[in-house]
């Protein structure tokens, strides 16, 4: 089926309709899951690792309906990395011992001392840095073999008995293939899972008694375990100035002071910094939208700059963080398709003090099932 949008003269093609899983296999994840976080008994935080990881790769696959997922433990050590790598820098930096958090009831957790290693060897103070340098790959190795050996292993028993729901082991020996219909509700239910992921990451460290005389009565440990992959946007508004001139990506007006960086795809949507995903915005049009997912004609030209400027994103804001125009293409399909499917609306412009929303249509929904999947 073709859509024509007679404000661009653009025709997209709509795929066949998806088949998601029934509503009693929805359920039944929803239970198991519930049970791995409740019942799944492990000495690190790697569960919790291991989940979030599967949930944003599946976020950033193409899976839209009960389809299987290979997924390799390489793809999930990147993750790990990700996610860890603030985590060995110290908690409270004045306490006795360095104040690094333990992430293990045991020994600190072998991620954590393999990130520290390769932190010290190649003098990267961030993980954009890291990716550059030559040992990467060897980080990523090493972290994808803890992968396999622990919490991949693992994760699926429960109370002495093996309960194969998420994922069975490659063949080949390199990685996992999600069940029929997990990557859909992984990708259905990321909000939900995230959040309960992050509450049980939370509650396991405060649980480990080497912790209890850093952590104390200090409130900010969530915000010192998710949110330092929020880089500081300074640098990037500079690479983007330099790239896009002081204009603003939706009004299209010239900005005069107050230069703001936005997240195209909000960041409560999908918490981490990817280089396309940025644009530079007024403050009153970055106000304005806030949470909320931007127009059609905003989404079409947020596709042109990557079809068009892609090469130059990535080579203006690879050394600060990742930079992967398909990725980040994948996130927005999602996205859009969430809010599409949950009859949501879009944010168009500001005005005055009141935002101005506009349904979803069939040229929306053509150009995300259409040119956004491309």
């Amino acid at each position: 089926m073709e859509i024509r949008d007679s404000a661009t003269s653009s025709t997209y093609a709509i795929p066949d309709a998806i088949n998601p899983p029934p509503p009693e296999d929805r359920l039944r994840f929803l239970r198991t899951l519930q049970r791995v976080l409740k019942e799944g008994d492990f000495t690190a935080t790697y569960k919790f690792a291991l989940l979030q990881a599967l949930l944003d790769i599946a976020v950033e696959s193409r899976v839209r309906d009960a389809a299987a997922l290979y997924v390799s433990y390489r793809q999930i050590a990147e993750r790990f990395v990700e996610y860890y790598w603030a985590h060995t820098e110290p908690y409270r930096p004045d306490a006795q011992g360095g104040g690094v958090l333990a992430q293990s009831t045991g020994r600190q957790a072998a991620v954590l001392t393999l990130i520290a290693a390769t932190r010290a060897t190649t003098g990267a103070r961030t993980l954009a840095q890291a990716r550059q340098h030559r040992d990467y790959g060897t980080l990523i190795s090493k972290v994808a073999r803890v992968v396999r050996e622990q919490p991949a292993r693992y994760i699926q028993n429960l109370n002495g008995g093996r309960v194969e729901f998420l994922f069975a082991l490659a063949e080949d020996g390199r990685g996992v293939v999600l069940k029929p219909g997990v990557a859909w509700c992984l990708r259905e239910f990321y909000d939900l899972l995230q959040g309960q992921l992050r509450a049980g990451w939370v509650e396991q460290v405060r649980s480990i008694s080497r912790n209890t005389s850093l952590i104390g009565g200090h409130r900010d440990l969530e915000e010192f375990l998710f949110w330092p992959q929020r880089i500081a946007l300074g640098r990037v508004r500079d690479r983007l100035l330099e790239l896009d001139g002081p204009t603003c990506f939706y009004c299209e007006r010239h900005i005069s002071s107050g230069v703001e960086v936005d997240h195209f795809v909000p960041w409560s949507r999908y918490p981490h910094d990817r280089g396309h995903n940025f644009v530079l915005a007024h403050a009153a049009c970055n106000h304005s939208k806030r949470d909320t997912l931007a127009g059609r004609r905003h989404l079409e030209r947020w596709l042109g700059r990557i079809d068009d400027r892609g090469a130059p994103i990535s080579a203006a804001l690879s050394d600060l963080l990742m930079c992967d125009a398909v990725s980040s293409r994948k996130v927005a399909q999602w996205a859009y398709l969430h809010e599409i499917n949950a009859s949501g609306v879009f944010w168009e412009r500001a005005s005055g003090r009141s935002p101005v929303y506009q349904a979803s249509d069939e040229a929306l929904k053509g150009l995300v099932l259409g040119r956004l999947c491309a």
